[in-house]
């Protein structure tokens, strides 16, 4: 990418970051969140819910895929 067009994208970038809100909640696609972030916090959720015996209405099943 051309040093004009990387100048121009930051220029958008600040503008477009000043006008909106993210929650904090949002991760994946902000700098310093990730979604594995995410998935570790559902995760420690769940086990923490299962400590006490309590059921939760997340499924980590479903979050799971063949790694």
């Amino acid at each position: 990418m051309s040093h004009t067009m990387k100048l121009w994208e930051r220029i958008i970038d600040n503008m477009l970051r000043r006008e909106t809100t993210i929650s904090e909640n949002q991760f994946g696609f902000m700098p310093g969140r990730s979604t594995m972030e995410a998935i570790f916090l559902v995760r420690r959720l769940l086990e923490k819910y299962r400590e006490k015996k309590k059921r939760s209405s997340y499924d980590i099943s479903r979050f799971r895929k063949n790694i």
